[in-house]
């Protein structure tokens, strides 16, 4: 039966990838590509070359791309492997006053979790300029609930997107806490304090000193730095999510 050898990516960015794959036998072989992703139908291509160009994909979205080969009427064992897209990733916490935590809010499989989940991104996208808004309707960019808790209901998100020299990343976090603070099913809270933490280390590499000399450097630094925000919206590159 027909048989493929070897399965591998390239070129993956936020929107699209290079598939490849190898075989070792030497007829005329044709080959299934199957894409698909969780809770979504798959997308099927049928090809005669050993590699193919995926494009119009989500960024920051894992995928499970399946290669399998048929010849003289004969279907081989398929082969897969899970690629996830290159993308920029904003971790961000707030608080929403107006709003009493239920214990079903700690189950993503609730209905109480979806309603929220829906009306909470529902509020941002509304209030959302155009081009942002535009890049949600073409998934370049999306908003991801990864949990609610306690207090009154802490939202902790993500909003994942395909990164442009044009969209600023200030800018974008600018953008999506004026969505919050215009809301009008939700009120933020303006009061609550979060402290960030992260401690800085210095290279131990070698270096050229002003002799000439190559050094190595004798002491490891460690350098805590704390910081506190009075922010009604918390949102890092660098750090996890924190209530």
């Amino acid at each position: 039966p027909p048989s493929i050898s070897g399965l591998w990516s390239a070129n993956v960015t936020g929107t699209s990838m290079s598939v490849h794959w190898s075989t070792q036998v030497q007829s005329i072989q044709t080959f299934q590509v199957t894409l698909s992703k969780t809770s979504e139908a798959s997308e099927l291509w049928e090809t005669n070359m050993t590699m193919i160009e995926l494009r119009g994909l989500q960024p920051g979205v894992l995928y499970n791309v399946t290669v399998t080969p048929c010849a003289c009427g004969r279907q081989g064992s398929a082969v897969h492997m899970m690629v996830k897209t290159d993308a920029q990733s904003l971790d961000a916490t707030t608080r929403l006053t107006n709003i009493e935590f239920n214990e079903d809010l700690r189950n993503s499989s609730s209905l109480a979790f979806k309603n929220l989940n829906k009306t909470f991104i529902e509020e941002i996208y509304q209030s959302l300029a155009p081009e942002l808004k535009a890049m949600v309707e073409s998934g370049q960019l999306r908003i991801e609930i990864q949990s609610f808790s306690l207090g009154s209901v802490v939202v902790n998100f993500s909003i994942i997107f395909n990164q442009s020299p044009g969209q600023a990343m200030g800018n974008l976090s600018l953008a999506l806490l004026h969505a919050l603070m215009n809301s009008s099913k939700f009120i933020v809270d303006n009061e609550t304090t979060y402290t960030a933490s992260v401690t800085l280390f210095n290279t131990m590499d070698r270096y050229r000193a002003e002799g000439g000399t190559v050094e190595v450097p004798r002491i490891r630094l460690e350098v805590p730095i704390m910081c506190t925000y009075m922010k009604s919206m918390l949102i890092s590159t660098d750090l996890g999510y924190m209530g």
